[in-house]
């Protein structure tokens, strides 16, 4: 199910079988509809990320319309799947042009994390859904705004 970068990294079936059930989720939350594509998955260790580039656990690059996770994320779990789901919302969010209708970027992190917090609590993991809501709470603000590259 799982792969690693090589030179054209190409998602795994599953993976996107499991990419389309979360756009649906997301299409529930939020206005965004699914992009009826399998979206570009990327599995590889994060941890050796290049210098200036920190990545916990995934990533969404807006200018290659790429998801990148670690590969210790297991997206056989509701908590590997969430973070998935958090990469989609960033999809969602460039494919609907919502950069240029927020106030700062940090709203549109926050909306991730509320995201991948309802997940986690309809997954009955509301342990991880309340830690992902305060760090939510904490990026995910105007007031909090840092610089996310997306």
């Amino acid at each position: 199910m799982l792969f690693f970068v090589c030179l054209l990294p190409q998602p795994a079936t599953s993976d996107c079988a499991l990419a389309q059930q979360l756009e649906e989720r997301i299409a529930s939350y939020f206005a965004y509809p699914p992009s009826g594509t399998c979206p570009d998955i990327t599995i590889t260790d994060l941890s050796r990320a290049s210098q200036g580039q920190r990545f916990e656990a995934g990533a969404y690059f807006p200018q290659t319309d790429r998801i990148v996770l670690d590969e210790r994320l297991d997206l056989t779990t509701a908590l590997g799947q969430s973070y998935l789901l958090h990469e989609l919302v960033h999809a969602a969010q460039n494919r609907a042009g919502r950069a240029a209708l927020v106030a700062c970027r940090a709203e549109m992190e926050g909306e991730a994390y509320r995201a991948q917090a309802r997940f986690l609590r309809e997954s009955g993991d509301n342990r991880a859904a309340n830690a992902i809501t305060r760090i939510g709470r904490k990026v995910g603000t105007c007031s909090q705004a840092r610089s996310f590259d997306y």
